[in-house]
C-alpha cells in the first residue's frame, strides 16, 4: 500500500506544508504529529493513519474516510468542525451550569466570613461595655 508516485504533486506538497504548519501550532503534540506525518508519507491514506491513533474518535476517522472516498473532504471536514463546535458548546454550557451554584455558595461563604469578621469585634466590645 505504499504510494510514493505522487509525492511531488502540488496538492501533496500543499497538504504537507499545511500539516507542518499545524504541527508547529500544536506545541505539546508536536512529536506525535511528526510521527503521524511519517506514517502518512509511507501509507498516504490519512484515514488509516488516524485509525491507528487511540486518541482520535472513530466517528472522526469514518467521516474523514468517507470524505476522501467521495471527493468531498472539505465539506466533510466542515461538518466535523460544526459537530465538534456544538459538542464543545454543549460541554461548556454543562460545566457552567454545574459551576454556577458552587460559585454562589462560595460567594455566600466569603460574604459570611467578612460579616463575622466585621461584627465579632463589635459584639465583644458591647459585651465589655455592657
Amino acid at each position: 500500500m505504499l504510494n510514493h508516485s505522487n509525492d511531488r504533486s502540488p496538492k501533496k506538497q500543499t497538504e504537507r506544508s499545511a500539516f507542518y504548519l499545524s504541527c508547529h501550532t500544536l506545541g505539546f503534540y508536536y512529536e506525535k504529529s511528526i510521527f503521524i506525518d511519517s506514517l502518512i508519507h509511507d501509507f498516504w491514506r490519512f484515514d488509516r493513519v488516524l485509525d491507528q491513533e487511540k486518541v482520535i474518535p472513530i466517528m472522526f476517522t469514518s467521516m474523514f474516510r468517507i470524505g476522501e472516498e467521495t471527493g468531498e473532504l472539505s465539506e466533510m471536514i466542515t461538518k466535523l468542525a460544526d459537530f465538534y463546535e456544538d459538542e464543545v458548546s454543549d460541554s461548556v454550557k454543562a460545566l457552567t451550569s454545574i459551576m454556577e451554584p458552587m460559585m454562589i455558595v462560595f460567594v455566600a461563604v466569603f460574604v459570611g466570613i467578612i460579616l463575622i469578621a466585621m461584627y465579632l469585634p463589635m459584639f465583644s466590645m458591647m459585651q465589655t461595655v455592657g
